[in-house]
């Protein structure tokens, strides 16, 4: 089972959450999470990984209330910033002139085709009850 539903669908963390155990129950093998990399804390481009500190706010919460739910029965993966030729972070920075950021800082980036690779290798069993994987193209970009 792949859920790949955007928490903006639902009113709150607990209903989120609660279609997320739902469809848990609808497992007989493999249950794979999509999640956003969008619930870590760090945001002054340093480098997170997996352990690293999450957020607090109504969107990060729903994430983390639903991911909770779905690590009992499978595998979450986060998502870094997504992007194609022509949608994503970088159409934004190099719109910009000037860009008033510490030079050394990092934003990591995946292309969406990087993204289904990764989902269609956790379904394919790559992935295991409890694994939480942050999914980026391990090329920062400053």
């Amino acid at each position: 089972v792949l859920v790949a539903t955007p928490p903006s669908a639902y009113a709150d963390g607990e209903s989120y959450a609660a279609e997320i155990v739902q469809a848990t129950k609808l497992c007989e093998k493999c249950f794979v999470m999509i999640s956003s990399g969008g619930v870590y804390a760090e945001d002054q481009g340093g480098i997170c990984n997996e352990n690293s500190q999450v957020t607090t706010g109504p969107r990060s919460e729903k994430l983390l209330m639903a991911e909770k739910a779905a690590l009992k029965v499978g595998a979450v993966i986060r998502l870094a910033g997504l992007y194609t030729l022509d949608r994503g972070a970088h159409v934004f920075w190099y719109s910009k002139t000037t860009v008033d950021a510490n030079p050394d800082s990092l934003v990591n980036l995946l292309h969406y085709d990087d993204a289904a690779t990764a989902t269609v290798n956790a379904l394919e069993g790559r992935a295991v009850q409890s694994d939480l994987l942050l999914i980026a193209d391990g090329n920062p970009r400053s």
